[in-house]
This record gives C-alpha cells, structure tokens and sequence, in this order.
C-alpha cells in the first residue's frame, strides 16, 4: 500500500469506507439516508421546499429499484453539491463512499465507518492508496488508465442513477461534457455516450426504445 503523509486537501471532495451493517445492510439504505440529508440541506437553505416534486421523484425511484432491481450489493450514484456521490461495493463487508464535505452527512458518524484501508479491501486491491486529507482511492488491479495510473473502482461500473431511475454505465476515467458552458457528467447507456444534461432527451427517447424492445422479445 502506498500513503502520502503529510497530503492535506482543501477541496470539497470527500471518501471513506463504511462496514456493512445492521443499519446499513445495503447500498439503498445508505443511499436513502444520504439523499435525506442533502435534501434536508436544500430545505434549510430554502433551495427547495418540503414536498417539492423533485423530491418525490427522487424517493420513488429508490422505492422502484428496492422493488424491482433490488441487489443488496448494486453501486448507486446521486448528484450532490460540488462532487457528486458515489456508493461502491468493495467487498462482500465494506462499501466506499465517495462524495462532497460540503453536506454534513450523518452516516459518518456511524460507527462502522473506516477512514483507513482494512486488510479486507488491501486484500483484493493492493495497489490502492490511503491518502491522509480527505480522499482514498480504491484503484482495480491491474487497470491503467491513459495516463498510465490505477482506474479507481468508480468506473467501469454499472450504477442505478437515482435522480434518473436508470442503470448506467460510469466511462473509464473521468469524463465531462466539453460543449460550451456545460461539463455535465458522462455515462453510457446500451454502450451509447450520453451526456446527463445536453443528451437527455436523446436518452429518454433511447430508454423507450429499449422497453419496446424487450416487450416484443
């Protein structure tokens, strides 16, 4: 394992690992708690009201992937305030967490939160790193990316995106809408690039498709 001591961040990003538990069994409970408290932020700042439909949304989409795709072990992925959130199983007993200090999050005060890397996690990606501000990186074995460095096990990977109700596809590395103005997260969706703000009208319309689709199949 590699560690840069004396690494101090001053940016808003924010990760650690939490050991599945009895009140956090499953990534959609620690995703309904999380977005609880960013919408509880917004309300308070007056940026949303209670109730508001964005909210309801929000909430459904949750309720519809618990009844209809539940997987105690699927990543999920919500925008939160500057770095967006990402819920990612390691092993079979911790989940990274990886998101913005800027909401105060309650789950971080569970006891099952690790700020460190345990042997478990070392076990299955040794090349990771702990890094001593507010970030870890939990890098795949093996994968580079085309810098040459270790691709963070936030990519490549299938998410259900709550705020869209939708399973997606995170790229290899970061990427960002680059049309003037916009740098809105890309995701892929049946192998298509989408971006989730200037494509989304293309993505409901391929979304139809696809439904139309399996029912004829």
């Amino acid at each position: 394992m590699k560690v840069r001591s004396g690494f101090v961040s001053n940016s808003s990003s924010s990760s650690f690992i939490l050991k599945f538990n009895d009140r956090f069994p499953d990534t959609a409970s620690i995703a309904e708690n999380m977005i609880k408290d960013k919408f509880d932020d917004w309300v308070d700042f007056g940026d949303i009201e209670e109730g508001d439909p964005f909210m309801s949304k929000v909430y459904n989409n949750l309720e519809k992937f618990k009844s209809k795709h539940y997987n105690p072990r699927t990543p999920i992925f919500f925008k939160s305030c500057n770095y967006d959130t990402y819920i990612v199983p390691i092993t079979e007993n911790y989940v990274l967490i990886d998101t913005c200090n800027n909401t105060d999050w309650s789950i971080q005060y569970d006891s099952d939160v690790v700020h460190g890397l345990p042997d478990e996690v070392l076990e299955k990606y040794p090349e990771s790193e702990g890094f001593g501000g507010h970030e870890l990186y939990i890098v795949r074995t093996g994968e580079l990316d085309q810098d040459g460095y270790g691709v963070s096990i936030k990519y490549n990977a299938e998410y259900y995106l709550v705020e869209e109700g939708v399973f997606m596809v995170s790229p290899d590395g970061y990427q960002y809408c680059k049309k003037s103005g916009c740098y809105a997260d890309i995701w892929f969706f049946n192998g298509v690039k989408y971006c989730m703000k200037c494509d989304r009208d293309k993505l409901m319309r391929s979304m139809k498709i696809k439904k139309i689709k399996n029912a004829i199949i």
